[in-house]
């Protein structure tokens, strides 16, 4: 028992377990600019969007929500480097969520974790 365990982190771990929080926010983009792509990346995960596939994104709250997140993003959309990429979000149940149908390689645990099928225990 001396090992130490790291802690798991999820962002979407309060609002899957606060009773009465089952709403996530589905976020999907397609960016045409490398570095667009990237920063659009490194953004979402600072605020919390957990990753689902490589621009596939759920998270806790609305992007409007979050106001710092929602200027970067209407800043760098903006930008003519920027034509043609798009972004959109939608609010999705958590028990649609575990619904949902897929082809290919099975989604990783991500899914399952944020239904609530996988529960986390923390240690400290």
């Amino acid at each position: 028992m001396g090992r130490n365990l790291p802690r798991v982190r999820n962002p979407l771990h309060h609002a899957v377990a606060a009773p009465g929080a089952v709403t996530l926010y589905l976020l999907v983009y397609d960016i045409t600019d490398a570095r667009g792509l990237q920063k659009t990346g490194r953004w979402m995960e600072q605020f919390g969007y957990l990753r689902w596939q490589k621009s596939v994104w759920l998270g806790a709250r609305h992007p409007k929500q979050i106001p710092a997140l929602y200027r970067k993003l209407e800043t760098l959309f903006a930008l003519p480097e920027m034509a043609g990429s798009q972004i959109a979000w939608c609010k999705m149940h958590t028990a649609h969520l575990g619904k949902l149908g897929y082809l290919g390689q099975a989604p990783d645990h991500t899914i399952a974790l944020a239904c609530g099928k996988i529960k986390l225990w923390y240690l400290e």
